[in-house]
């Protein structure tokens, strides 16, 4: 069956823009139409102007009539859409807050930038949580992202129209940001692909901070194999990847007890990494369970530096005007203030302590398997189990050592919400990571995309 225009990922989109068979306005249009029609359900995006998206595309296709096919820009004509925390030029940037200013960016932050000089087309900007913190409240400016696979459900965050947006078919690619697990979590809850790099790899230039040391831009696709294309524009770097048939000689470490345990995860959960990590062993990979120290203890190291460092990047603003920001907003902001330096500086030691743990692990392994989330999505409208997810994850332990981290799909519970797992590896190892998960993923994978009233 023949893929529809707005199914189509970054490298099937190159592919037929290279041969022409659709051009640029085209695409653009097919995903402006399709956003027009079932982003009042999602609520992926907080700001678009199709106009100037369209004139792009224009721009595009005749940039590509008149070059040279081996000189055009890599992702010439190719739609993304951004994280609403980046600054992007001609656009208003606005956090999901009330502190948002109506003015449009002059500048674009340096991934933005770097984006655009590879010939990507700029769709919009997309929800968030509040300054990637606060989540999902009826307190909120503008609308909260929904989960695509059912409405009443939490999409993840805080990059949530990001993987609300991708799953929901609007784009091809999007751009979040990773402190604890921002780019992974919603990937996690909406069923796509999220990567974490290696920290301090893409550029932060221009992004205001929630916190300095932890912060990072992140890729969002469907596919595996979409992932290096826009990773290679992010970083500046391109990347050579060796696409395997299978998985032998792999060597796979199974952090199992972080979710057996350590903190019990939901049991379709459970059984679901068993069965990717019996997948890999029959795709060749040799899987055996490690061990790192306790995930509540890991998870504690990421809390502390994570809130010292936010409360310093929003104090001056929770002092002057408390009441602009959400009332989650304001109770995870201000935990920061009631830690001390010592408590910081510790939290540090046992930071680099925990990123020769990993490192140790993999000497002896190609890769890391792991849970992201412990529990299924919850409702969007039940703030009590919002704030009870928070503990009930395995992403921000690779926050705090910066490997990077991929989060991939791996099946639905009974309830048609998705479950994922995390691919974590050596510094700057994202090549064999979305490599091994190109080859599970074709293998055990089978694409789908949830259903809406206006697709019948």
């Amino acid at each position: 069956m023949k893929t529809a225009l707005h199914q189509w990922g970054v490298a099937e989109a190159l592919s037929q823009l290279h041969a022409r068979t659709v051009s640029a306005e085209e695409l653009a249009q097919a995903l402006l139409d399709r956003a027009e029609r079932i982003d009042g359900q999602v609520h992926a995006y907080l700001w678009r102007d199709p106009a100037q998206v369209l004139r792009d595309a224009r721009a595009a296709d005749q940039r590509r009539r008149r070059g040279d096919a081996d000189d055009l820009p890599p992702l010439l004509g190719v739609p993304l859409a951004i994280k609403d925390v980046m600054p992007v030029r001609g656009m208003p940037t606005s956090y999901h807050s009330r502190w948002a200013s109506p003015e449009s960016a002059p500048e674009d932050a340096a991934c933005v930038a770097r984006l655009r000089a590879t010939g990507a087309i700029l769709l919009g900007k997309l929800s968030t949580h509040e300054f990637a913190i606060g989540g999902p409240t009826q307190d909120l400016p503008y609308p909260a992202a929904r989960n695509p696979w059912k409405l009443t459900h939490h999409p993840g965050g805080s990059s949530s129209g990001a993987a609300a947006g991708l799953a929901a078919a609007l784009f091809p690619a999007a751009i979040g940001t990773d402190t604890g697990g921002s780019v992974r979590g919603p990937a996690d809850a909406c069923g796509v692909l999220g990567l974490k790099p290696t920290h301090g790899d893409i550029p932060m230039r221009g992004i205001r901070p929630l916190t300095y040391t932890l912060d990072q831009v992140g890729p969002m696709t469907r596919t595996a194999r979409d992932l290096p294309l826009i990773l290679a524009a992010l970083s500046g770097r391109p990347m050579a990847i060796s696409w395997r048939e299978d998985l032998r000689g792999l060597r796979v470490g199974y952090l199992r007890h972080f979710h057996t345990e350590d903190v019990a995860a939901d049991p379709e959960i459970a059984a679901a990494l068993d069965t990717a990590a019996q997948d890999l062993r029959s795709l060749g990979a040799d899987v055996r369970e490690v061990r790192l120290p306790a995930l509540p203890y890991c998870m504690a190291i990421t809390g502390v530096v994570a809130s010292v460092e936010a409360w310093l990047a929003h104090r001056d603003g929770l002092r002057d005007a408390p009441r602009k920001y959400t009332g989650r907003s304001r109770r995870r902001l201000a935990i920061g203030a009631f830690l001390s330096g010592a408590d910081y500086l510790d939290a540090q030691r046992r930071r680099q302590a925990l990123k020769a743990d990993v490192d140790a692990l993999l000497a002896d392994c190609d890769l890391l398997l792991a849970a992201s989330s412990l529990r299924p999505a919850c409702r969007i409208d039940d703030d009590a189990a919002i704030d009870a997810s928070y503990p009930f994850e395995a992403r921000s332990p690779f926050s705090a050592t910066g490997h990077p981290a991929l989060n991939l799909p791996i099946g639905f519970t009974a309830s048609g919400l998705p479950i994922g797992a995390q691919f974590i590896g050596r510094y700057r190892g994202e090549a064999g990571l979305i490599a091994s998960a190109e080859t599970y993923l074709q293998a055990r994978w089978q694409s789908r995309y949830p259903l809406f009233p206006a697709d019948t």
